[in-house]
């Protein structure tokens, strides 16, 4: 855990030193735009189609198979806990096991399936690069620069896709901590490469974080090779082994879909309703809820495992507790960060950004009700897909986010709120889902003992 705290915050660092670097060098245009492309460009991330976790899952799944011979389940097995019923995970060691290397075949596969969608990656960000030009045209900002910056930042989505199997291959190890200090130094490198050269431009800053991201795919590579004696890479393919992954990875893309209907998605309302100049207003507040959000990075971590293991031994005693201890602490730590950010947040922007925009710290607080409320709701997103209820929460992301799109641009243009409309769409919405319907959901599922039976049942449901 210590060192994915220790990811998340250089992550925010190097993006606070960047942005910061480029709003002082290049002016609050260039850093409104160059935030815009950023969050847009994430929806490239989603060509991954979750291979990095179904990788983990498939890799840990066939180590398994080659350690424990398959044998039919006997008449006078032990029946299964509901919760294991209902995850699937019963009926695993009746499954049939085909010879040779599990975990070769799949790796194997994982490898092809990373080409092909990094291929498509590249592809997607072409044509991103093309559409950007023209969508994006500002005349205080080079519209050359603009292609170029998206360009180079789709190129590193790419690469960092092609380096999936091989993050997923270090983590199976109990190389985890090792994989994340990589993508910890890719962003100090970034950093580093852009103030002390020093970069100035926003083509020239994407630039160099694509090729962070390129040694980031290298490095892992070379650490499997060299920390994994037993790494083979040889071997057919398997279209069932290819099948699995891409049906495991997508219901987990769907899920993240919704990630995109908020900060990405109100990047693109206020560029074209409010312009660039109120991007460059509104982007310091993103940051400042993806900084706060950091504070309880690591609860919802933990409690995933737990959470899964409590339903499937049928203990929803626990469960409950789990997510009403969970969320009260990440409450409490919220609470507490967003009254620190109230008190230092004016002086912390201006030594970050020097000039502030007014209206930014004036919308500091409001941003400030959805990021404690939402933040808080990520227990119970961990006992939910502990609980294999993956499809309500893709359900529930995807209803939330769209409406937060349609509510966003309804308040910003006809009418009228501008910047203060897109922060009270978010909050609407975060308040309905995480601090409403979630809660009530969540208990509800949780208190009557029937309800686990009943999914084991209807494990669809």
């Amino acid at each position: 855990m210590a060192s994915g705290y220790l990811l998340a915050l250089f992550r925010i660092l190097s993006w606070a030193g960047v942005t910061a670097f480029l709003y002082r060098e290049a002016g609050p245009v260039a850093f409104g735009i160059f935030a815009l492309l950023r969050g847009t460009i994430s929806i490239l991330s989603y060509t991954s189609l979750g291979l990095g976790p179904a990788l983990v899952h498939a890799i840990a799944k066939a180590n398994a198979r080659d350690a424990i011979p398959a044998e039919p389940l006997s008449a006078d097995t032990t029946v299964a806990p509901p919760g294991i019923v209902a995850l699937g995970y019963a009926n695993t060691a009746a499954e049939p096991v085909p010879a040779g290397n599990h975990e070769q075949a799949v790796i194997t596969t994982g490898l092809h399936v990373a080409r092909l969608l990094t291929a498509f990656a590249f592809a997607g960000a072409i044509g991103m690069a093309l559409a950007t030009e023209s969508y994006f045209a500002s005349r205080e900002v080079n519209a050359g620069w603009i292609l170029l910056a998206t360009l180079a930042l789709g190129c590193g989505v790419a690469t960092r896709i092609a380096g999936e199997p091989a993050s997923a291959i270090l983590q199976v190890r109990g190389l985890l901590a090792l994989d994340n200090f990589i993508l910890a130094g890719a962003e100090v490198c970034w950093l580093l490469v852009v103030v002390l050269i020093p970069l100035r431009q926003i083509d020239s800053v994407a630039g160099a974080w694509a090729l962070c991201c390129l040694g980031t795919t290298v490095t892992r590579v070379v650490a499997v090779t060299r920390l994994v004696p037993d790494f083979e890479t040889g071997g057919p393919k398997d279209p069932a082994i290819m099948r699995s992954l891409l049906r495991f990875g997508g219901g987990i893309t769907l899920a993240q879909t919704a990630d995109f209907l908020y900060a990405p998605c109100s990047y693109l309302i206020i560029q074209s309703l409010l312009g660039p100049s109120e991007v460059a207003t509104y982007a310091p507040l993103v940051q400042i809820d993806s900084a706060l959000l950091l504070v309880v990075a690591g609860i919802a971590g933990a409690v995933f495992p737990r959470a899964a293991r409590s339903f499937a031994a049928g203990n929803l005693r626990e469960l409950r507790h789990l997510y009403v201890r969970g969320t009260l602490t990440s409450l409490a730590l919220l609470i507490a960060a967003g009254i620190a950010t109230m008190l230092l947040g004016a002086f912390a922007l201006r030594l970050w950004l020097g000039d502030v925009s007014p209206q930014t710290l004036m919308l500091l607080p409001l941003l400030l009700v959805h990021t404690v409320i939402g933040g808080a709701s990520g227990v119970g997103r961990a006992v939910l897909l502990g609980m294999g209820r993956v499809r309500v929460f893709m359900k529930s992301s995807l209803i939330a986010g769209s409406a937060n799109v349609v509510l966003g641009a309804t308040l910003a243009g006809p009418v009228g709120w501008g910047l203060k409309g897109i922060v009270l769409a978010t909050i609407i919405v975060v308040v309905a889902r995480c601090a409403i319907w979630m809660p009530w959901y969540v208990l509800k599922m949780t208190n009557d003992e029937n309800r686990l039976t009943n999914q084991a049942q209807n494990p669809k449901d």
